[in-house]
């Protein structure tokens, strides 16, 4: 933790996190997200109106879109890494163990939601670290959606690039159930939310296709 960005203890909450503008986008996403986790933790209401309402929250709200992306990462990176962890342990309910960042999971999916520059390495790199941890419940991970929608944004501007359509690609047959190491032995199957969100990558993926 580089201390010296640590929001300041008797700022006022607009000015709280004004400082940390002459670091690396990456640092203060990572300094965002830490107080993000904490202000979870002193909730009265745990729910997503009661986070926003934090000074993390706005911050990250009113931030540059670079540093919005960072923070979307950011958050990403630790889930994946929570879940990777506790399936190496052999914890099936990960998401249930003390210390699961919630919060930023129900605030990414709002996050994601906006209209944010994400490039096509991003968005590998995203898509890769979600089909990496088998990260694929949609209704319980609600910015999976929003994920897909950033992807089909970028994609209406952008080419869609080899590696971004094959881990996407991967991603949603995941979604599928397709290839699951667990998806037998616990006898899942995609609920209405994930086969939404494998359905909307797939359509992107044919559409972009025919368009080449």
């Amino acid at each position: 933790m580089n201390w010296s960005i640590w929001p300041q203890p008797n700022a006022t909450p607009d000015s709280q996190f004004r400082h940390m503008a002459d670091h690396s986008v990456e640092a203060q996403a990572s300094v965002l997200v830490d107080a993000l986790s904490q202000a979870w933790t002193r909730c009265r209401e745990y729910n997503l109106n009661s986070l926003k309402k934090f000074p993390s929250a706005q911050a990250i709200l009113k931030a540059s879109p670079s540093v919005q992306v960072a923070v979307a990462r950011e958050i990403l990176a630790r889930v994946t890494d929570f879940a990777k962890r506790g399936k190496s342990n052999g914890v099936a309910d990960w998401f249930t163990e003390t210390g699961f960042p919630w919060g930023c999971v129900y605030f990414q999916s709002s996050l994601l939601k906006k209209a944010l520059p994400f490039t096509s390495p991003e968005l590998e790199e995203m898509f890769g670290r979600l089909a990496d941890a088998e990260i694929v419940s949609a209704s319980q991970f609600e910015f999976i959606g929003s994920l897909v929608g950033a992807l089909e944004r970028h994609v209406a501007t952008n080419e869609l690039t080899p590696p971004l359509r094959h881990l996407a690609n991967h991603f949603s047959e995941l979604l599928l159930g397709k290839n699951l190491s667990w998806a037998d032995r616990l006898g899942w199957s995609p609920d209405a939310a994930t086969r939404r969100a494998a359905n909307r990558i797939q359509h992107l993926l044919a559409r972009t296709r025919d368009s080449i």
